[in-house]
Formats: structure tokens, sequence, C-alpha cells
């Protein structure tokens, strides 16, 4: 059974989370490919937090509260915002020097990393030629999208949507219908592509008229 299924009717981070600029940020995948649902990968990402934390890394793993509605009741919930993925802050080095200011440039420390991928529940550190070290502005900007500094409840519940997604209309004229996500409105509204008398139409959303099929 999908974690979405059912309305969305309010969504709400946490407080708004400050990334430590002292630490090399990477995205390690804990997802187990086995697992047969969400709650399933939900389980061994939290245990893998568990592990990461025991063992002296710093972790964010984003978390959401929703409040849907399944078969006419409400149900209050938290949900991982990127299932199978944790964000690991690793300590640092001295590097090679800057060759504008001066200055040191910190470098993820390889025993550090050496400990994270053998960490319980950790399968891989996402990269191509290696890890792929986050710059800490990107991560700072991520958490800022997905903790407390967002606009409204409408763009948080609008960042937790894709492009190209295929979702299911489940409020509105369109209920029954499918639709495929285009956009994602600076309104906080969703624009996505209706198949209406066999032609793809343009309509725009609110976030809790659509769900994943």
């Amino acid at each position: 059974m999908s974690r979405s299924r059912g309305k969305r009717q309010h969504i709400r981070f946490g407080e708004r989370r400050v990334i430590d600029p002292a630490r090399a940020w990477f995205v390690a995948a804990t997802w187990d490919i086995g697992a047969p649902t969400f709650e399933a990968q939900g389980e061994a990402d939290r245990q893998a937090e568990k592990a990461l934390r025991e063992a002296g890394f710093d972790v964010w793993m984003p978390v959401y509260e929703s409040t849907i509605v399944r078969r006419g009741r409400k149900i209050d919930t938290v949900l991982h915002l990127f299932p199978g993925y944790l964000f690991v802050g690793v300590a640092t080095v001295p590097g090679e020097r800057d060759a504008v200011t001066g200055q040191a440039i910190l470098k993820a420390d390889e025993d550090d990393l050496g400990r994270l991928r053998r960490c319980q529940n950790v399968t891989a550190i996402l990269g191509v030629d290696g890890p792929l070290r986050i710059p800490q502005g990107v991560m700072q900007a991520i958490a800022d999208a997905f903790s407390g500094n967002v606009k409204s409840e409408r763009m948080q519940a609008a960042a937790l949507y894709r492009v190209g997604e295929m979702m299911q209309v489940v409020d509105g004229p369109f209920a029954t219908f499918y639709a495929q996500v285009t956009e994602l409105l600076q309104s906080g509204h969703i624009e996505a592509e209706v198949a209406i008398f066999g032609r793809a139409t343009p309509v725009q959303f609110e976030p809790h008229q659509l769900a994943r099929a």
C-alpha cells in the first residue's frame, strides 16, 4: 500500500535545520532493495539514522508531519521526505590552501568516510567517480526548502511533488482523472496535464487535490 494513498490535508515541517559548515556533507543510500513497501524502507532509514548518530556522525533525515484522510478518518503520521536516503555530515581536515585567500580548504576525513561506508544499513555513498560532496550552500538551501524557513503551507506541500510524476486527481471537477505534473508554480500551485477528449490539457491544482497513483 502506498504511503500517500488518501487525501493530504495538512503538511507540517519541523524547525529550521542549520547545516554545520565545519562538516563535509554526503548522501548515504540506505534502501533495502527487497523492501516491499515504503513503510519497510522507512524502518531501514530509521535504523541507519540511529547507527550513524551512535557512530558520531551528524545526520539529517528530513521528515514531515501530515494529516491525511483514509476511508473517512483523519490520520496523523510522520513521513520521510526522501525514502532510502540520508544526509550525513562527516569530519573534515585541512586540505590544500585556497589560491586567493591562502586559507586551508577543509576536505572530508577519509577515515570518517570509511566508517560511513561500513556503518550498519548504509549500502552506498552517492557519487559517480567517488563520494559526491554537497556544497554547504546547497545543503542549506535544501534544508530551508524542507524545514522551518518556508513561505507557506501550500508551498511546503507542492515541494513534495516532482515534475513528470503521474498523479491521480482526488478532489475537484477532475476527480478520478490522471494528471502528469509539468510545473511547480511559485504560488504553490501545481500545473499538470489532464487527458481530456484525447488531448493533454494543462490544469492548475491545489496540492491536496493530487495523490500519487
